[in-house]
């Protein structure tokens, strides 16, 4: 005979037996209990073990002993310990083999019959209603079996309470086990959205506005929660910071504890997004060429290359997108826009378009947007802030040359072919450098660099002596003095336009350094 030892009960599904006598009852008498079988949780996890309880539903009897007899699968469970916490709490007899568990208790009051009832008796007197936890070990995987365990035995051998006069107490029809699933098989889940890659937001808040749909999870039956975590906290927000890639796991679990994840990433620029939109007005030879470009805004100097379109060879256009830093906010700051090679610069007042859309390999929720207010005045052939007598200078020194067609953010001047008219190869017999690029100079003359605040002090030169070009290094450009008079001025650009020639031959792509 082997006698209960009491036992700490596992994490586990909790299950309910009960007895299947049934003793008639008078139909004018209160209802009598009865042994019964239920389960809390009829799902068991993976590591868990099967608790069963055995208690009387019902109203509570008076009873001196009682003796269960239960039959359990014995492919899929086996038998391991008990213990009677209950109001029976003398153990008698014990008895496991092949699937049959036998359990004999008493009172340890005597032969008294003592209050055996349900959960409200053992919630109040420390009576459970158990007359004993069986725990078995579950040894394979399957789904809404029933009959895992029910009552047995035959003749007297059979579950029952016995009161103190000898008798069996009469009770109600006995309760089975309904189904219960084993399970260890993980939810599976549908794909988790793709990863994303963004811009900052333009709106200087440092972030990203990123919706990601959770991925769908289906089980075998258990209940599911879906989690969504970011560094193992959970964590709905859409919000992702800017300069960092920022994983979230999606994990579905079951009632049983088996879990499969997902996760997605979203990698966030440091940098916004800005698209500037720039155009050029004049009789463009090329329907397509690429202009070096530099935009500053604020501490920032950012250089692009943009291509330009011009098919109706009056008005050159182009766009381009560029980064800012995504620490500030650029709406309504101030920009100047500039071709260090060809132009004098505009101004532009920095906008925001909330319209979603695509940059390179990155997506954005709203964009700075960058568009001057007027086309950037082309003729300024030496990089300083007006287009003036020194540009003319220079144009003369360069004419008659070949230059390349496109230039680019770190190309160098002086570049006078401002019609672009070359035919891209740098070398050759194509003269790109002609009268036709003295037109953009003439039609600009005395342009000035337009500022973001601060007042431009240079004033543009209308004239210029022969001996001061030559003090200042300027090779080639004392040939602009067409009449001979000394001085290179605005009579000499005239004499040009009227298709006087240089008094001098130059020579091809002289060096002419930048004022």
């Amino acid at each position: 005979m082997f006698w209960p030892q009491p036992h700490n009960r596992v994490r586990c599904s909790y299950i309910l037996f009960a007895s299947s006598l049934a003793f008639t009852w008078s139909a004018n008498a209160t209802p009598p209990g009865n042994l019964a079988l239920a389960t809390a949780d009829r799902y068991i996890g993976v590591g868990e073990k099967l608790v069963v309880a055995v208690r009387l539903d019902g109203d509570a009897v008076q009873g001196v002993g009682a003796q269960i007899v239960l039959n359990y699968d014995a492919a899929k469970l086996a038998f391991e310990s008990s213990s009677i916490p209950g109001a029976l709490d003398l153990p008698i007899y014990e008895r496991d083999s092949a699937g049959v568990y036998k359990l004999a208790l008493g009172t340890s009051s005597g032969n008294t019959d003592v209050s055996v009832g349900g959960e409200i008796a053992l919630l109040t007197f420390n009576v459970t209603g158990e007359f004993a936890d069986v725990t078995f070990n579950v040894t394979g995987e399957f789904a809404d079996a029933s009959g895992l365990v029910s009552f047995g035995g035959s003749g007297r051998v059979v579950s029952k309470i016995s009161n103190a006069g000898g008798s069996a107490v009469a009770l109600g029809d006995a309760t089975n086990l309904g189904p219960v699933t084993r399970d260890v098989t993980a939810p599976v889940m549908s794909a988790a959205p793709s990863n994303r890659l963004m811009w900052a937001d333009a709106d200087g808040s440092g972030r990203a506005v990123a919706i990601l749909t959770a991925p769908t999870a289906t089980d075998r039956g258990s209940a599911l929660s879906v989690v969504r975590t970011r560094a193992s906290a959970v964590d709905s927000s859409n919000f992702f910071p800017a300069g960092a890639s920022t994983t979230v796991v999606w994990t579905a679990t079951d009632d049983c504890g088996n879990s499969a994840t997902r996760s997605a990433s979203v990698d966030v620029s440091a940098s916004s997004i800005a698209r500037l939109d720039v155009g050029m007005a004049g009789a463009f030879v090329a329907s397509n060429f690429n202009r070096g470009i530099k935009i500053v805004t604020g501490s920032e100097t950012i250089p692009v290359t943009l291509g330009l379109v011009c098919p109706s060879s009056t008005r050159a256009t182009g766009n381009v997108d560029f980064q800012l830093s995504g620490a500030s906010d650029y709406a309504a700051d101030c920009a100047v826009i500039r071709d260090p090679l060809h132009s004098v610069s505009r101004t532009a007042q920095i906008d925001v378009s909330a319209i979603p859309g695509t940059s390179g390999s990155r997506e954005y929720n709203s964009r700075y947007m960058a568009a001057p207010a007027s086309d950037l005045p082309i003729g300024n052939a030496n990089g300083d802030s007006v287009i003036d007598i020194f540009d003319f200078g220079a144009f003369v020194a360069q004419r008659g040359v070949q230059l390349p067609l496109d230039t680019g953010s770190s190309s160098v001047g002086p570049h006078t072919d401002f019609n672009a008219s070359s035919d891209g190869a740098g070398s050759g017999t194509a003269v790109d450098v002609t009268n036709a690029d003295l037109s953009f100079l003439a039609v600009n003359f005395f342009a000035v660099d337009e500022t973001c605040g601060a007042f431009n002090s240079q004033r543009p030169v209308a004239r210029v002596s022969v001996k001061d070009l030559r003090r200042m290094g300027l090779v080639g450009q004392e040939f602009a003095d067409l009449n001979g008079d000394g001085w290179v001025d605005t009579t000499d650009i005239a004499l040009m336009m009227q298709g006087v020639e240089p008094r001098r031959p130059m020579r091809a792509n002289a060096p002419t350094a930048i004022r």
